[in-house]
């Protein structure tokens, strides 16, 4: 996938103070290594002669062969001092060498004439990292969600609040747990407060660590962000609806909220209907009943939702005026 020249060249910025620091820490233990054991110095400039010996020999065409193989065997001799005085200090051959981030491209950002992967990874989690930053996980786990907090008795209709949300607070548990993929899609309907952006915070919680990219936030703030792309100089940029719509896992919070125009409701159906194209499982929040959603959506965005998605209905009053 691709992303944004802004985030490669942040991703390469990384890649490179990760070589610099690789550099530092070298050097800070080769200065510790030549203050135990200045000698050690002494070799490598020893070494270094050798090396300017040769090239000027071979260069100049005055020197035997005879004699170029015995500097040769000086600068064999050295390199073995050299060794012998890191295995003196306990530390193995490569212990002065730079130990990068990357040992497929050495931080350079390539390999092999192509960006290496360790760029790629860098800029994937920076456009993951921007696409979510509005909406920190940090409050919302299974584990601090609160049943105590629904109603135990049966409202008007014979509904009991806190059995239902066990039950919805149980599915979503599985499914975090068992997440794959090939998942279904899920629609949270219900009123607001009642913990449905908690509940899908606390599955992104629980697919994260499983190693899966997933893309989390208010559909206005990420609409948002497809919008600005899309009108923004470079009309060729889409990087953005392309991460949406190709990320493992895509939760969309408050749809129904968010300011409706022609472009927005093009590309709330692209974002659905591209994603049960490509079998990706899609999580989507909303206060909305499906008779309010056909009152405000075109009839080909509510059949997907209610053909494609498993419906969980929130039961119980505002649960943000317990806390």
């Amino acid at each position: 996938m691709s992303y944004s020249k802004t985030d490669y060249q942040k991703a390469f910025g990384q890649v490179n103070a990760s070589k610099e620091k690789a550099f530092r820490e070298a050097e800070i233990r080769r200065n510790r290594l030549i203050n135990d054991y200045p000698e050690y110095e002494a070799i490598e400039h020893e070494i270094s002669k050798t090396v300017i010996e040769v090239t000027r020999s071979v260069l100049a065409g005055t020197t035997s062969a005879d004699e170029i193989e015995k500097i040769m065997e000086k600068n064999l001799i050295l390199q073995r001092k050299k060794e012998e005085i890191l295995l003196a200090a306990g530390k193995n051959k490569d212990y002065l060498n730079p130990v990068y981030s990357c040992s497929k491209c050495n931080d350079s950002g390539y390999y092999q004439g192509t960006m290496c992967d360790c760029v790629k990874r860098i800029a994937m989690k920076i456009t993951y990292d921007r696409l979510n930053s509005i909406t920190p996980l940090d409050h919302s786990s299974f584990d601090n969600f609160k049943l105590e907090y629904y109603p135990d008795t049966e409202d008007d209709n014979g509904i009991v609040a806190r059995k239902r949300m066990n039950k919805n607070y149980k599915y979503c548990y599985d499914y975090a747990h068992r997440f794959s993929t090939s998942s279904e899609s899920l629609l949270f309907m219900g009123k607001t407060g009642l913990g449905k952006t908690h509940l899908s915070l606390s599955i992104a919680n629980v697919v994260i660590e499983k190693g899966y990219n997933v893309i989390y936030g208010p559909i206005s703030h990420l609409l948002r962000s497809v919008e600005e792309e899309h009108f923004s100089r470079d009309k060729n940029d889409s990087y953005t609806i392309k991460t949406i719509i190709n990320c493992d896992l895509l939760i969309l919070d408050d749809l129904g909220v968010e300011f409706l125009s022609g472009f927005t409701t093009s590309m709330i159906y692209e974002i659905i209907n591209s994603r049960i194209l490509n079998h990706k499982p899609t999580i989507i929040n909303t206060n909305l009943n499906f008779n309010e959603l056909q009152e405000r959506y075109t009839p080909r965005i509510v059949s997907r939702l209610s053909g494609n998605y498993q419906t969980l209905t929130f039961f119980g009053t505002d649960i943000r005026e317990k806390l």
